[in-house]
């Protein structure tokens, strides 16, 4: 079966119904074209914002004046354009086409010293470097907060950007560096485990503190010789924060000697039982990431006492990753009340209590299975129940759509995608989400799926936690390229469109801060590979921004995983978030039932990215065919690591 999406005249009918301007409509067409033209000739410096007298009340008109006004300040810049600039930020506000123009007016302001409107005009999110040089202004002004604001800056644990140099020359030339704030920012320094920092500050300390991080210092870079000196009497004055911090640091590098040193060094430092507890479960945290069989020994040893939220997860992780039954059933015994209603946590019961043959393992998977998640579908699996996959859009309310639709920020998000501007839309929608209420989210994510703009629909539905309304939540797009490389590949479809809503929420143009580029988020040295075994022309790092050749390489990497990894669809989406190497390292000696393999993947990211594409992938199979994809099928037991080397 497949989905068809409505055409654009049942799009503008859909927003005509619903009284609202229609943002296709033949009637703006001119001003759109009109502003596409005058925004290039600003941009090249060949034209004012004011040139076209169509745009002045066009709601993309801050964007001119912005573009113009960033040409001023480089090529003009003095009192003439300091007024304008003032002008204009005093009528946009914190709009975001006043972000570009702020920013360089604030360096030029810095740097002439201008104190005044650099206070006045930062903006209601300032970068760390804005705040540096906040506070520099409160000092240089001589306002009576600029203690406090330099004091804010210094207490952090690691390296500030160098703006904030002149702040804490202050600090300690006008004597307002006091032993309290050189012991906060020391402590804070060896929480974060910044050494330099711990240096540098070390040196402005005296007593007690200075000589605790001497011997941090000594203990960070060499853990495993000052954990053994101090099991044998040495560094007998280390506090007790010291000491914990350099045996975390000793385990994270190697699991192996913080266990065997373990012992020795709680008995001589003398810690309280629940110190005691808390570096066992960091023995066994470092040791069930790095897949060691003794992990839930570890863990064990903790006993009863309190540990916190990662390290609950990971002693059920360690349990699971054991197969050992009877101490998951015993440790799901006493979950807290936030891990009662938590889909991982009742899974797990109802696997131990399935494995130990007690009944109720069944009424758990039950009540599970009526929840639409990764759980909820292995659980259903588990006792051949259907998946819970319903539709129930979210009612249309038109008085509140009509107030959207009068918002500046709607307005110009719809016209910044009507003109293919879609990082600067997504910025004013951004800014939308975050100044209305869950209902006017509702609103928002329906008027944005009438404008066939998928993802912010999406989006806004997903932060509006309405759950249910599957066709914006997960639209089907770029149906005939998806269904081409499904049947070229020989992958589900349903595969390829979860994999495309984790990556990308279904944006093009994105790029994510490691280089991945478009629907797929390829990174562009995969992206040439791939193309060059397709026997396609590379088209560069630009060219991956193309829906078409994004799909066309995307799929054919997935394929690539799939046979690499023996058609196993759990591990071929490990490798293709975390690489193939990780994937292959994360494997067994011997075979694993894939709930176990996935709940113990380290990476955290990729775990979650793992559960969501699976998840996806079966709701997108109900999509396209009215027929959910069994994850029973879809990920069989993991094979060991010697049957896929």
């Amino acid at each position: 079966m497949k989905i068809r999406l409505p055409n654009r005249k049942i799009i503008l009918s859909i927003l005509l119904v619903l009284g609202l301007t229609p943002v296709l409509a033949e009637a703006g067409a001119e001003a759109r074209d009109a502003f596409q033209l005058t925004y290039k000739q600003v941009q090249a410096g060949k034209a004012r914002a004011s040139s076209d007298s169509r745009l002045q009340n066009y709601a993309l008109f801050p964007y001119l004046l912005a573009a113009e006004l960033r040409n001023e300040l480089r090529l003009r810049p003095g009192a003439a354009t300091d007024q304008r600039m003032r002008d204009f930020l005093t009528q946009y506000g914190q709009q975001p086409a006043t972000r570009g123009p702020r920013m360089v007016w604030l360096e030029s302001l810095a740097k002439r010293g201008a104190w005044g409107d650099y206070l006045k005009f930062i903006p209601d999110q300032p970068r760390e470097k804005t705040q540096c040089r906040a506070a520099l202004a409160k000092i240089k002004l001589k306002q009576p907060d600029r203690l406090a604001a330099a004091s804010e800056l210094w207490l952090y644990g690691k390296l500030r950007d160098d703006a904030c140099v002149p702040v804490f020359e202050w600090l300690s030339s006008s004597g307002s560096l006091t032993s309290a704030l050189v012991e906060g920012r020391l402590n804070l320094a060896r929480e974060a485990g910044e050494s330099k920092v711990v240096s540098y500050m070390s040196k402005k300390a005296t007593g007690k503190p200075r000589r605790q991080a001497e011997l941090w210092l000594a203990g960070y870079g060499s853990p495993d010789n000052f954990v053994a000196a101090y099991s044998r009497g040495s560094h007998a004055d280390a506090d007790k924060t010291t000491l914990v911090q350099i045996f975390k640091r000793l385990t994270q590098r190697s699991p192996n000697s913080g266990a065997a040193r373990y012992d020795a060094f709680v008995r001589k430092a003398g810690f309280d039982a629940q110190t005691k507890a808390e570096l066992a479960a960091w023995v066994g945290y470092r040791k069930i990431l790095n897949r060691h069989p003794d992990a839930l020994a570890w863990y064990q040893r903790t006993r009863d006492a309190e540990l916190d939220e990662l390290q609950r997860k990971w002693r059920l992780r360690s349990a699971v990753r054991a197969q050992d039954w009877r101490a998951i059933r015993d440790f799901t015994d006493k979950l807290t009340p936030d891990e009662t209603t938590d889909g991982r946590f009742r899974y797990w019961r109802a696997r131990a209590l399935e494995q130990l043959g007690e009944a109720q393992a069944k009424s758990l998977y039950t009540q599970l299975a009526a929840e639409r998640s990764f759980y909820g579908f292995m659980a259903a699996d588990r006792v051949n129940k259907p998946y819970t996959l319903e539709d129930h859009p979210a009612p249309v309310d038109q008085p509140l759509q009509q107030q959207l639709t009068n918002r500046g920020e709607v307005q110009r998000a719809r016209e910044l995608f009507a003109v293919g501007m879609r990082r600067e839309g997504r910025e004013e929608w951004a800014q939308l989400l975050t100044e209305v209420d869950d209902k006017a989210k509702q609103q928002a994510a329906l008027m944005a799926l009438a404008w066939g703009w998928h993802s912010q629909a999406a989006l806004a539905m997903g932060r509006a936690k309405y759950w249910d309304d599957m066709a914006t939540r997960f639209p089907v797009i770029y149906q005939d390229q998806v269904t081409a490389a499904a049947k070229r590949e020989r992958i589900p479809a349903g595969w390829i469109y979860a994999i495309m809503r984790s990556e990308s929420l279904f944006t093009p143009d994105i790029r994510s801060y490691a280089g991945a580029v478009g629907l797929m988020q390829l990174m562009p040295a995969t992206g040439q590979q791939v193309a060059g075994k397709l026997g396609l022309g590379w088209r560069g790092t630009d060219g991956l921004e193309n829906p078409d050749y994004n799909i066309r390489l995307g799929s054919r990497y997935l394929r690539m995983m799939l046979d690499k990894f023996k058609q196993h669809t759990a591990l071929a989406t490990a490798s293709y978030n975390a690489g193939p190497g990780n994937a292959l390292r994360w494997l067994a000696d011997k075979p694993l039932p894939a709930d176990v393999w996935i709940e113990t993947v380290p990476f955290g990211a990729t775990h979650d990215y793992l559960l969501h594409v699976l998840e996806y992938a079966a709701v997108y199979s109900w999509r396209l065919t009215g027929k959910p994809l069994s994850l029973k099928q879809l990920v069989p037991p993991v094979p060991a690591k010697s049957d896929v080397d």
